[in-house]
């Protein structure tokens, strides 16, 4: 089963909140599904379109680490140009056949097949864009859209559409769409991203956001820009570096110590990846990376992680996000992007047991990819292939977020039939029951996970506080949770609790288990809005005010909820 972080349970306990209480959200999430339903059908109708703006990456209540500006240029299905100007300034342009990607910084170019551009520029750049121009789901899975005001964006009104995204043991993803009213045209894009250690905001605000415009002569054209060298294409020399002994820079080990070497580990095949905790698809990664290290070990293979954030950045996230076998280092002052002209991240370099890089890979492509490159240093591992249902789970929720929504849930209850110790079908099986006021269907389901949850406290918890969500047996979700607690004295418990006795009237027992929740578990909207909803009952209308407008300034609130409940308290 998928491990149940104390931020997994807490952004599946927030995500199906939207859905279990969207009462006060109807009107409006109707409203918000319309336009969204619009956007989609804008821009996968469109002949072109064009963004113009910038993007900002940082960690709440830290420093900002990524500023760029950046011009797209899309006819879809699958022409594209993306230009980003910054610290990691790059050019990328493809006709549907080939991808020409250019690095301004080191004057080079490379050209390589490639059939889905958008994918593979997009989705990592833009994913909203991509799921807009791609008539692709946004991953993971969204929740049901609300409307949260609106906004003036490049000159224009927009109107703000708010999706939750439910990723489960993982991360929880909050998504603003500021979409033009007319037309649904994307004007920006907000996204927080719920993790150990802090919230990863990525800003994206467009000054000019076209559809249908005329392009520019020769926009999609693969010339090199003058003065540029070729780096070699992606089959013959996907790297300069490949062939080359490994040069060493210093390495502060995360836990503390005397600076290392990669010299140092010399004798073992080596796997270095260089990663951020805010890079999705270095995060995506990692779970792998575990894996090839513990399955590589009697074959002596060594997989290091690199990182040029701090060691508490790095150490919080992870200390509820453990990966076995990996050893982690600190690079400060980035030393391994200048020796080895690394322009996007992750990066994975193959060394072998002499010192020499046999490979480089930029980006992370899968499991079976992962594994073919450390073949390339003579480990032979098998990685867990992808999961030939997630088509089939994409295109139930791309239904259920604007399409058929019986189809897609009747899809997903297949799917977590066939699979019953899938913690993440589970989970959105139910959130889509919890969307559409499946009630008895959900109780059936959560019945079959009661009995799996004996032994397990953190299953009891989640499924104590899916209980609640769904007033089903509040007495009996209670005992489970207190049960829970015993061995899990820990936020996402006494929230847990807190809000089962919320849900039962009784409202001083769960004040003390959610203040003590709020105060540990400061970075969670939810616990916030539970610890409203308890004020509330209580009758103390200033400190529930305040604790819904705190929950608003968080990631994983019910929106539509805490507005609701606020503006009724004026």
């Amino acid at each position: 089963m998928a491990r149940m972080t104390k931020i997994g349970i807490a952004a599946l306990a927030l995500a199906l909140a939207c859905g279990a209480h969207r009462a006060a959200a109807a009107e409006s999430g109707g409203d918000a599904r319309a336009l969204l339903q619009k956007a989609y059908a804008a821009a996968s109708g469109a002949q072109s379109i064009h963004l113009k703006g910038a993007t900002k990456i940082a960690i709440a209540g830290g420093k900002t680490v990524r500023e760029s500006e950046s011009e797209i240029w899309i006819a879809p299905p699958n022409r594209i140009k993306f230009v980003e100007k910054g610290a990691e300034s790059v050019e990328v342009v493809a006709d549907g056949a080939s991808l020409l990607m250019a690095s301004p910084q080191y004057k080079e170019y490379r050209i390589e097949p490639e059939s889905d551009p958008l994918k593979k520029i997009l989705l990592t750049q833009n994913r909203p864009l991509y799921a807009l121009a791609a008539r692709k789901p946004l991953a993971p899975a969204p929740l049901e859209p609300v409307l949260a005001g609106t906004a003036r964006i490049g000159g224009q009104d927009a109107v703000i559409v708010e999706l939750l995204l439910l990723a489960p043991a993982m991360d929880l993803q909050r998504i603003a769409l500021y979409l033009r009213p007319a037309d649904g045209a994307l004007l920006g894009s907000d996204e927080r991203v719920g993790m150990s250690g802090g919230v990863v905001e990525i800003e994206r605000r467009y000054t000019v956001s076209e559809l249908n415009a005329p392009l520019p002569a020769g926009v999609f054209s693969l010339n090199p820009p003058k003065g540029y060298s070729l780096a070699g294409g992606a089959e013959e020399a996907p790297s300069p570096f490949i062939g080359q002994t490994v040069q060493d820079f210093p390495m502060q080990p995360l836990k503390g110590g005397a600076p290392a070497k990669l010299s140092a580990f010399r004798g073992s095949p080596v796997i270095l990846d260089v990663w951020a905790t805010w890079c999705p698809p270095c995060r995506a990664a990692m779970p792998y990376l575990s894996q090839a290290a513990q399955q590589g070990a009697r074959q002596g293979l060594k997989v290091v992680c690199l990182s040029d954030e701090d060691a508490e950045t790095v150490g919080a996230y992870l200390k509820d996000n453990p990966f076995p076998g990996i050893e982690f280092y600190l690079d400060p002052s980035n030393k391994v992007a200048d020796l080895y002209r690394i322009e996007g991240i992750p990066t994975t370099f193959a060394i072998d047991a002499q010192g020499v890089i046999r490979a480089v890979e930029t980006g992370f492509g899968g499991p079976a990819k992962l594994a073919a490159l450390i073949a390339k240093i003579g480990v032979a591992i098998d990685l867990a292939p992808a999961d030939p249902a997630e088509a089939v789970l994409d295109q139930a929720m791309m239904d259920f977020l604007i399409g058929d929504r019986e189809a897609a849930l009747a899809q997903l209850t297949r799917l977590a039939g066939e699979k019953p110790d899938d913690e993440r079908l589970r989970d959105l099986c139910l959130a889509a029951m919890a969307a559409t006021g499946k009630k008895a269907e959900a109780a059936a389901l959560l019945a079959g996970w009661k009995k799996r949850a004996q032994g397990d406290p953190r299953l009891m918890n989640t499924v104590a506080y899916l209980m609640a969500d769904f007033d089903i047996d509040l007495d009996a979700a209670e005992a489970m949770a207190r049960e829970a607690l015993k061995q899990l004295d820990e936020p996402p418990s006494w929230d847990t609790l807190g809000w089962i006795l919320v849900r039962k009237g009784l409202f001083r027992e769960a004040l003390p288990w959610l203040e003590r929740a709020s105060k540990e578990g400061a970075a969670i909207g939810v616990v916030w809005y539970h610890l409203g909803r308890a004020y509330e009952g209580l009758g103390d209308t200033a400190a529930a005010k305040s604790a819904y407008q705190k929950s608003l300034g968080l990631p994983g609130t019910p929106i539509a909820d805490a507005q609701a409940r606020l503006r009724s308290l004026q």
